[in-house]
């Protein structure tokens, strides 16, 4: 689920926030929805749909609908300073380059094959927790200040590095030397809120303020309804193992065409 740039100008806030509501509209049908009856999914795709962007873009919430909002956020598994992510610090940066590269090849500048690197900088589940914990904090805190009476609150949480993966301890009671192939333990390559039993637990005590949580990825969009949690964590006897990649390299290649004059 890459969220493309189109167009040359950087984007705006408001403009970012849209695009990113777009993709979940986009891929509403195919979303892994946790304690959602037919109700709530009908529900859900009509706030999507009719979900317009504040008029005051600085301001909380990112998004409005009659009878709720919508708040968009992104967290880190990277280090994070007073100016920001160091990931999407560095990242931002490379993209630039990679713009760069693209427009001195149509302009004819660059005729050669040409690639970049992008090396992952360092990131830890630690430092996710930190960023969940800190954004999470802070927008409920902006929540407590708005004076609209609402039933339906949305917190939109973006994790876009990409640098987590996640394992089902299934075998944590198994003494050591045997072998129990049982059945094999999910593996997801992308962290996903949806495993995260410490994180559920955490936004389990805010049923009073909010109603859903979409969590978006790289790879899936998860709509999470914060009434049923308790029944999420039922079905999830083992914790997941929360690990960061040792080394990720983003590569990009890029090949000149020539078009023949004919």
């Amino acid at each position: 689920l890459q969220i493309k740039r189109m167009g040359g100008g950087p984007m705006s806030h408001g403009d970012k926030e849209l695009r990113i509501i777009n993709m979940v509209r986009q891929h509403f049908c195919t979303a892994d929805k946790y304690g959602f009856s037919i109700e709530d999914i009908q529900k859900m795709e009509s706030i999507l749909d009719s979900a317009v962007p504040n008029n005051e873009s600085s301001k909380f919430p990112d998004f409005v609908f009659k009878g709720g909002f919508i708040e968009h956020f992104q967290v880190t598994s990277s280090k994070e300073t007073r100016k920001g992510a160091e990931h999407l610090k560095l990242k931002s940066g490379y993209n630039t380059k990679v713009t760069d590269i693209k427009s001195k090849i149509v302009s004819g500048e660059i005729t050669d094959r040409a690639s970049l690197d992008f090396k992952y900088p360092s990131h830890s589940y630690s430092d996710f927790k930190k960023s969940f914990l800190k954004n999470w904090k802070s927008h409920i805190s902006s929540l407590r200040k708005y004076r609209v009476d609402c039933k339906t609150g949305i917190f939109f949480i973006q994790y876009s590095d990409f640098a987590l993966e996640m394992m089902e301890d299934i075998y944590r009671d198994v003494k050591p030397g045997f072998q129990m192939p049982i059945r094999e333990a999910q593996h997801h390559q992308d962290y996903r809120l949806s495993r995260d039993r410490e994180m559920l637990s955490f936004i389990a005590n805010y049923q009073d303020e909010l109603k859903y949580v979409i969590f978006v990825n790289s790879t899936v969009v998860e709509l999470i309804s914060l009434n049923h949690i308790d029944d999420m964590l039922k079905l999830m006897p083992w914790d997941f193992l929360v690990v960061a990649r040792p080394f990720t390299i983003e590569t990009n290649r890029f090949t000149p065409i020539r078009l023949s004059d004919e």
